[in-house]
């Protein structure tokens, strides 16, 4: 039975409706998102200062503290409990210890470092301003094969900074320990830290000055009020700043970067939000963040992994519960993988395994009972719709580079691996969730921007990344809905992505990063 005249116009304008509000919500959703990352960021720089310890902390026993996980100019180097076992050369070798953003020395001038050594030897630093600064190098400290820890007043040493009339470095951009000790000698790297100079305690942190900056969307305002910051406290043990988040995410980001490059170390909380972070610093568990999780991480795997082995083999027989299932399977581990934030700078083996399981599921779903949906039309259709998705990143690129369009290709490598992940989602949103989510709601429109959504949502906490890809989904899932246009949407899908990631200015795109991974300072 044909649908009445007037509901037609009525169904588009409710399914418009629901894009719009989808829109706003993302935008809500990464908002929320980046005040609960502001307040996380706080307490965890101000907790381990309330209980006398410090947010710059190398534990040697992991390799993501390390730079490159090796130690340069070694014969070898391993790690377990006790820390990073180097066996040295004939010279001595150097380890990076890994910085997150600039480090401001005057604020964190005591460096302590905690080792075994079966033999004598010296230890000295070498610190850069900036990364394409020359490097300033301590005086060698001696150590005999009974210490077990060196300590250095950063601001009391002797420092060669070479042809530089630097005294001493003021900031740290890159820090390395250059070890000296007898050849085929097994140096025991426990672990080293940075300290301030006086600590803060809970009555200081009650009575602290919190300036409330300009907003991100004044940009010669908050340089005026940073240079003033700046010049008043550098002997602050800590410096609080209150930040308006009443910019979009992207100016906020990028205004948060901007404040940590000229004032390093800066507690940065949004405005009227300290009482919520001095609450998390008191209650920091200082045990908390050395926990190893990764023995549960695998069980966590290995559960989902009989999971999915049992839903495969074993899938309800009613068609909306097989979806449901199989919607579950397909989704469940990417959702919690991206929204609880576990994809960050070093992506460990257990989340690696993860997504590959959901993925070898979703494959086989096109096999068995559940047959292949993509045909030869995959490789001819569609491609006008497809490149409509093109032509909207373009014009988004005109629009926030006025009228500018920077034609930069990638590399070869970097295109091909984009083309990889960009297939893998595709076949995922569009073959895997859009198809079951219509045999689950019976509607092929609501289908479209339910799974719309959830792709948008599998880009999360990136605000602007979220409605591009919502956006696009909505035409990519339509594309395949009415035309099978598979590899169109794949090719449209890999041009769009780099021709945004390499257009869009940092702040209207932060970057393409998503989960933990999009916070990260200086993310470029």
């Amino acid at each position: 039975m044909a649908m009445p005249g007037w509901r037609k116009p009525f169904s588009v304008l409710a399914f418009a409706a629901c894009v719009g509000a989808a829109l706003i919500g993302l935008d809500l959703l990464a908002r929320h998102q980046l005040q609960v990352q502001f307040d996380r960021a706080a307490a965890d720089t101000l907790g381990p200062l309330l209980h006398g310890q410090t947010s710059h902390r190398w534990s040697a026993s992991r390799s993501t503290d390390i730079i490159a996980g090796r130690a340069f100019d070694s014969e070898s180097a391993r790690f377990d409990d006790d820390g990073m076992h180097v066996r040295a050369a004939d010279r001595a070798f150097e380890v990076g210890l890994v910085l997150t953003g600039l480090v401001d020395l005057n604020r964190y001038p005591r460096f302590e470092a905690r080792f075994q050594s079966p033999a004598s030897g010296t230890l000295s630093l070498i610190v850069a301003e900036a990364p394409d600064a020359p490097p300033c190098r301590s005086g060698e400290t001696r150590f005999d094969k009974h210490a077990t820890r060196i300590r250095f007043n950063l601001d009391e040493i002797r420092w060669d900074c070479g042809d530089s009339d630097i005294r001493a470095p003021q900031r740290a951009a890159l820090l390395r320990l250059h070890v000296s000790v007898p050849a085929g000698s097994e140096f025991i790297l426990g672990s080293a830290d940075l300290r301030p100079s006086t600590p803060l305690t809970l009555a200081a942190l009650d009575h602290l000055a919190l300036p409330i900056l300009p907003s991100p969307r004044q940009p010669y305002q908050l340089d005026r009020a940073l240079g003033r910051i700046a010049s008043d406290s550098s002997n602050e043990s800590v410096t609080i700043v209150q930040l308006p988040l009443d910019g979009r995410v992207e100016e906020v980001l990028a205004a948060r970067d901007h404040i940590l490059d000229v004032v390093p170390d800066t507690v940065i909380v949004a405005k009227d939000g300290f009482p919520r972070v001095s609450a998390l610093a008191k209650a920091w568990d200082a045990n908390a963040s050395d926990r190893s999780t990764s023995g549960l991480s695998w069980i966590w795997v290995g559960l989902l992994a009989v999971v999915l082995l049992g839903i495969r083999l074993k899938p309800p027989l009613g068609l909306r519960s097989r979806s449901s299932i199989e919607l579950c399977g397909a989704l469940a581990a990417p959702v919690v993988l991206i929204g609880g934030g576990h994809i960050g700078d070093d992506i460990s083996l257990p989340v690696v395994t993860a997504g590959a399981l959901t993925f070898a599921y979703a494959i086989s779903l096109l096999f068995g009972d559940a047959p292949a949906q993509p045909t030869t039309r995959t490789l001819k259709r569609g491609w006008w719709v497809a490149l409509a998705s093109l032509a909207l990143a373009a014009g988004l690129i005109l629009l926030a580079n006025k009228g500018h369009l920077a034609i930069d290709p990638p590399t070869a490598q970097h295109a091909l691996r984009y083309l990889a992940w960009a297939a893998a989602q595709q076949f995922l949103i569009c073959v895997i969730v859009a198809g079951r989510l219509e045999k689950l709601i019976g509607s092929q429109p609501w289908a479209l921007l339910i799974a719309a959504l959830t792709f948008a949502l599998l880009h999360t906490p990136n605000a602007m990344l979220m409605q591009l890809t919502f956006i696009g989904a909505l035409i990519w899932i339509w594309n395949w809905q009415r035309h099978r246009a598979l590899l169109a949407n794949i090719i449209a899908h890999t041009a769009s992505g780099l021709l945004l990631t390499a257009n869009l200015p940092p702040h209207w795109l932060h970057s393409a990063e998503i989960s933990a991974r999009y916070f990260l300072i200086g993310t470029p």
